[in-house]
Formats: C-alpha cells, sequence, structure tokens
C-alpha cells in the first residue's frame, strides 16, 4: 500500500466465470497504480470459479474474495460489490476481460474534477483475438459533459470502462434489477456532476455467448422488445424511472419526453411529434450533427416509418 496515492477499488464480480477468470485476475493484480483494493464478489458460482478467487486472496493482501449467501443476479451483485468497496475511486471489472495494466494510473490522472471518467475498448472473441476495428465508440456516439438527457434512449457508459469517485455512491443506490446499473450509474453522474471520455483502448472486451456479469450482452436482444422503429427504439419504463430521479436534472422535460413517446407507441402523430424529432433529433438518437437538411432527413424517415407497438403499454 502507498498512502500518496488514494485508494482505488476494483468492483469485480463473477460468476460460473473460470474459463477467462485467471488472464483477467492477473490484469488486474498487476496494475501499476499502486494504492488498490480488489473486491471479488462471486455469485454462488457451481464452477471452480471461487476456488480460483481464493487462491488471489492468499497470495495477494489488497485482494478479497466473497462469496454470496444466495444468488443475487448481475445487478444486484453489482450493487453489493460497489457497497462493499472503500476506496476514494471506484473500478469495476467483469470477469472475462483483458485490461491494459496502466489502465487505473491512466483514468486516475485523466479524472479531473469529474465524476467518472471512461475510456474506450476492443472487442476481443474467445482465443483473445480482436474481432477487426470493433470497437465501444464505433458502437454509439459517446459523450461528455452533464447533459443527462443523453443517457434517456442510449447509453456509451459500459461500467468495465469506468472508474468513478466515491461520491457517487451516495445517489446510486438502489439499482432497479430492471435496467442496466451501468447505464443507470452514467446517468446519475451526469445528473450530480460531470463526466469524461478518453479515447484510450484500455480494455479488450470479450464478446462470447456466456456473458453473465455484464449488460453489454443483453442490449441486443433487449431492443427487440421496445417500442419504436428501425431508426430507434426506446424504453418507456426507463425514462419514467429516470424523470423520477431525486436529484434529475430537467426532470420536467424528460417527462414531457416521456408523454411525447408514450403516445407516439400509441401511433399518435402529429406536428408536434415532428417538432420534438426535429428538436432532439441529435441528443437522444445519439446521431453526429449534420447539416440541417440531413438532421431533417432523417426526422422524416423516423416520423413515416411503421411503429412498432407494444402490447403491454
Amino acid at each position: 500500500m502507498n498512502n500518496t496515492f488514494p485508494l482505488i477499488s476494483i468492483a469485480l464480480c463473477t460468476y460460473n466465470g473460470e474459463t477467462y477468470l485467471r488472464k483477467q485476475l492477473d490484469t488486474l493484480v498487476l496494475q501499476t497504480y499502486p494504492n488498490l483494493e480488489i473486491i471479488a464478489l462471486d455469485d454462488q458460482s457451481k464452477d471452480g470459479t471461487f476456488k480460483i478467487l481464493k487462491e488471489y486472496e492468499e497470495k495477494y493482501s489488497f485482494f478479497k474474495a466473497i462469496i454470496n449467501d444466495q444468488n443475487l443476479g448481475f445487478v444486484k451483485n453489482f450493487e453489493k460489490a460497489i457497497k462493499l468497496c472503500s476506496g476514494d475511486f471506484i473500478a469495476i471489472s467483469d470477469q472475462d476481460d483483458l485490461w491494459e495494466l496502466n489502465k487505473i494510473e491512466i483514468l486516475y490522472k485523466e479524472i479531473e474534477d469529474n465524476i467518472l471518467i471512461y475510456h474506450d475498448s476492443h472487442l476481443i472473441d474467445v482465443d483473445d483475438k480482436k474481432l477487426s476495428n470493433q470497437k465501444m465508440s464505433t458502437e454509439t456516439r459517446i459523450h461528455s459533459g452533464n447533459c443527462n438527457l443523453y443517457f434517456l434512449t442510449k447509453n456509451s457508459v459500459s461500467g468495465h470502462a469506468s472508474l468513478f469517485r466515491k461520491e457517487l455512491k451516495d445517489y446510486i443506490f438502489p439499482f432497479d434489477e430492471r435496467f442496466y446499473y451501468d447505464w443507470w450509474i452514467a446517468y446519475v453522474a451526469a445528473s450530480v456532476g460531470k463526466i469524461k471520455y478518453i479515447p484510450n483502448i484500455l480494455v479488450h472486451y470479450r464478446k462470447h455467448d456466456s456473458n453473465v456479469t455484464n449488460s453489454h450482452s443483453t442490449a441486443e436482444e433487449k431492443q427487440k422488445t421496445l417500442p419504436g422503429n428501425k431508426y430507434f427504439t426506446y424504453d418507456l419504463e426507463w425514462i419514467k424511472h429516470l424523470a423520477q430521479f431525486k436529484y434529475a436534472k430537467n426532470a420536467r422535460l424528460i417527462n414531457k419526453i416521456y408523454n411525447i413517446l408514450y403516445n407516439y407507441s400509441l401511433g399518435k402523430k402529429g406536428v408536434s411529434f415532428f417538432l420534438f424529432l426535429l428538436q432532439y433529433n441529435s441528443i437522444l438518437f445519439y446521431l453526429d450533427r449534420k447539416s440541417f437538411f440531413s438532421e431533417l432527413n432523417h426526422v422524416r424517415k423516423i416520423y413515416s416509418s411503421e411503429i412498432n407497438q407494444i402490447n403491454s403499454l
């Protein structure tokens, strides 16, 4: 331990992850940042995952392995793991990625006065090979700053890529199991402070069929159950949840957006909806701002496309 540097905690959640776990753990314990605490919380694995965690606990004094009394699911498991962290800053880790050894050091140096910082990641396969040029930044538009509206329909902040100040723990709990914990953390951070993105590739994110401790692996599947059309989707319950956050900026506006999209999901269109799309096209739909005519054309496509209505609304 080096008391010159503030303590940084890594919240690692595991579940049946023995296949890739050792590789990931090696990249955590060998971080160049000199004052770390690793909280490894296992969610009742049925394989040798917890045994591996205990091996690392015996070898490294800053590594603590804990197993839940019952299976919590990945959202509540991350909630518990983060609560157990005592560091001034907290980073989140999945069980099957590979970190650059200077990841924590770089994030700490770059966070400045922001409450949360996050970085870019490469996608890799089961053999640690990069998936072409696939990066997190190519899948969605990146956002920095303090505008929480960017998180109403999309998320650019993956849990594995983030580092945040302990003060954020005063606002983020409890996690709602209906929604992605990292998306929620990003929204709250942008509501109570500023967030910062850096383009450094600091994690090699493993994409495979058995991802279970992260939200990214199920995001595409959930999109199929949401209202909207081929140009955008939105989760009405999520937006309603955000509007109810006690410290939410723009709460009245978020409620207005919810009502507009709710009516749209019922097939109600009009001039007001067209103007709404034009005004919030760039923010809500994560499109790079182009010419006025390009935006107008995109709005026209959204407006004229067939609505994918959800019967449960």
